[in-house]
C-alpha cells in the first residue's frame, strides 16, 4: 500500500469539499432522471472510487447530500433524504479497501429490515431479485479490485487504454441515455406484462449489449470491478430509500402499509435495468477519471490501492 501519510490534512479537507460542492450541484441541477433514479447517483461512484483513500470520496458526497437535506428536504424522505446517496458511497468505499465482510453485512440487514417496515405485509422475495444478486456479487467484486488497483497501476496497463477510452465514452454515454429512455417509454411501472418483448425494449437491450461488450473487451477487469462497485452501490442505496420509505415514507402520500408493499411487484424488473443502465454511465464517467488520476504522480495516491 502507498504511504500517503504525508499528504497534508488541507489537502484532503479540499479535495473532500470539491466533492461536496459538486454533489450538490448535481442534486440542484435539473438532471434528467434514469426511471426513478436521480442521475446525480453517479457522484456515488465517481467520488467514491475516485477518491477512495481515507474514504474521502464518501465523505465528500455524503456532506453534500446532507447540506442539501438540510436546505431541500426531500419530499418522500424529508431531511434523511441524504442517507440512501451517503450508504451507496460508503459501500462503494469499503468494496475499495476490500472489506467483503463488512458490505455482505450491511447489505445482509437492509435485507432482513426492509422486511420489517411495513410491517404485516407480505413481499415476495423475487421482487428483490437484483438486491440478492447484487450480495453475491459481493465477494468476486472485491476479488477483481484486488487484482486490479495495484501499487503498480490500475488493471496493469490503463494509461494505453486512455486514447480510445476518451473517444468511446462519449459516445457510449448518450447511446446508454436514448437505451434508458427507449426502457423506460415501456412503462414497466404497469406490471410485469409490459416486459414482454418489443420493438423498443429489443433496440435497448442490443444496444446496452453492445456497449457491455465493447467496455469489456476495451478495459476487461477494470472496466467490471468498476460496474459492480457501481452496481452493488446503487442496489444498496436503494435498499435505504426503500427501508424510509416504508418506515414513513409512505404515510406523506396517505398510502397504506398493503399499497407499499403491492409496489415492489411491479416495479421488480424496471428497478434492477434503471440502476444497471446507471452503474453503466457512471462506470463510463468514472474510467477516464481513475486513468487521469493514475497518469499524474501527484494526484495519483487519491486512489485506494494495496
Amino acid at each position: 500500500m502507498e504511504n500517503n501519510k504525508r499528504i497534508p490534512g488541507t489537502l484532503r479537507l479540499t479535495i473532500a469539499s470539491v466533492l461536496a460542492a459538486l454533489t450538490m450541484v448535481l442534486l440542484i441541477a435539473p438532471l434528467p432522471a434514469i426511471g426513478y433514479v436521480n442521475i446525480a447517483a453517479v457522484m456515488e461512484v465517481i467520488g467514491a472510487v475516485g477518491a477512495s483513500t481515507g474514504l474521502l470520496g464518501a465523505l465528500g458526497v455524503t456532506s453534500g447530500a446532507l447540506i442539501y437535506s438540510i436546505f431541500r428536504p426531500s419530499e418522500m424522505f424529508l431531511q434523511l433524504g441524504f442517507l440512501p446517496m451517503a450508504s451507496g458511497a460508503l459501500s462503494i468505499a469499503l468494496l475499495m479497501h476490500r472489506k467483503a465482510a463488512t458490505t455482505t453485512l450491511l447489505l445482509t440487514l437492509l435485507l432482513v429490515l426492509f422486511f420489517q417496515v411495513p410491517g404485516n405485509v407480505y413481499v415476495p422475495l423475487w421482487a428483490l431479485w437484483d438486491k440478492f444478486i447484487a450480495l453475491l456479487l459481493i465477494y468476486p467484486t472485491v476479488y477483481l479490485i484486488k487484482k486490479s488497483f495495484t501499487s503498480k497501476g490500475i488493471g496493469g496497463d490503463a494509461n494505453k487504454g486512455f486514447p480510445r477510452l476518451q473517444i468511446i465514452t462519449p459516445l457510449v454515454v448518450v447511446g446508454l441515455i436514448v437505451a434508458a429512455l427507449l426502457i423506460r417509454s415501456l412503462g414497466l411501472d404497469n406490471g410485469l406484462m409490459e416486459f414482454i418483448p418489443q420493438i423498443p425494449l429489443i433496440y435497448s437491450s442490443i444496444l446496452l449489449a453492445l456497449y457491455l461488450s465493447a467496455a469489456v473487451y476495451l478495459l476487461r477487469g477494470v472496466f467490471l470491478a468498476v460496474l459492480l462497485l457501481s452496481f452493488i452501490g446503487l442496489e444498496i442505496d436503494c435498499m435505504v430509500g426503500n427501508i424510509l420509505f416504508g418506515a414513513y415514507g409512505y404515510s406523506i402520500y396517505a398510502m397504506t402499509a398493503q399499497q407499499v408493499a403491492d409496489l415492489y411487484t411491479p416495479f421488480a424488473i424496471g428497478a434492477g435495468a434503471e440502476r444497471l443502465i446507471t452503474a453503466l454511465i457512471a462506470t463510463y464517467i468514472t474510467l477516464p477519471l481513475l486513468v487521469a488520476l493514475e497518469s499524474n504522480p501527484r494526484l495519483r495516491w487519491l486512489i485506494h490501492r494495496e
